[in-house]
């Protein structure tokens, strides 16, 4: 009877890792396969070094008990340039900000695709947008919710720039005001700006954007437009 009960089991076994070896074969486009190599744990995140095929880059999820050797699989993520992170002490040249890391492909299905995480809706424009005037970042920051949704002018340096993030870049400007400690305003626009250069931006005021990841602002301008 024992015998039977263990040869049972192991039938059991067997045909859920083929199943399981069935569905990741089907993994829909768009799907990351990577397996880990390398795992940092710091302040309530996982960065993993990771291999998918011949190619070798980092990814940080939220913190995942995984070990070096197993898979993962994930299909949205935020890709960062120059990231440095304070707690490992170390600067990323690229590294992937990633929602849904799992460990069971079957997750991944076609009929069972994970929630989109990351904001992913069209930026706004300025289009029939009511045009505010002109504030300087403090400003912008004391009258985030008066401001909401209207278009206003803001000028500034360049302190940071990072291009096609999500379909679009990424400016942060800075002109010397802060509001309680706080003097960077990020703009999401199609313009190309170098760093170090003085701008002058038309933009919708967004309060409140939580782009996953971490990544959220009190307030940001989207849209943004060069004013020449």
């Amino acid at each position: 009877m024992r015998k039977t009960i263990s040869f049972l089991m192991i039938l059991i076994l067997f045909a859920a890792c083929s199943a399981n070896k069935k569905k990741e074969n089907k993994l829909p486009k768009g799907v990351h396969k990577v397996t880990v190599i390398e795992k940092r744990d710091a302040a309530g995140y996982s960065y993993f070094k990771v291999k998918e095929n011949n190619d070798v880059y980092w990814i940080a999820t939220n913190q995942m008990n995984v070990k070096t050797g197993q898979n993962l699989y994930f299909s949205q993520s935020l890709l960062m340039k120059n990231f440095k992170s304070k707690t490992l002490n170390k600067t990323f040249d690229k590294i992937l900000f990633v929602q849904d890391a799992t460990t069971n492909p079957a997750v991944f299905t076609l009929k069972n695709q994970p929630p989109i995480v990351i904001n992913r809706s069209p930026q706004a424009t300025l289009k029939d947008k009511e045009f505010a005037g002109k504030f300087s970042v403090a400003q912008i920051y004391e009258k985030k919710k008066e401001l909401a949704g209207k278009v206003v002018q803001v000028s500034g340096k360049v302190v940071k720039f990072n291009p096609n993030i999500m379909g679009r870049n990424w400016v942060h400007i800075q002109d010397g005001t802060n509001f309680k400690g706080k003097n960077d305003l990020l703009i999401t626009t199609n313009e190309m700006v170098a760093k170090g250069s003085k701008v002058k931006f038309k933009g919708v005021v967004i309060a409140g954007k939580d782009f996953g990841a971490g990544y959220s602002y009190e307030v940001l301008l989207e849209g943004g437009k060069l004013v020449k």
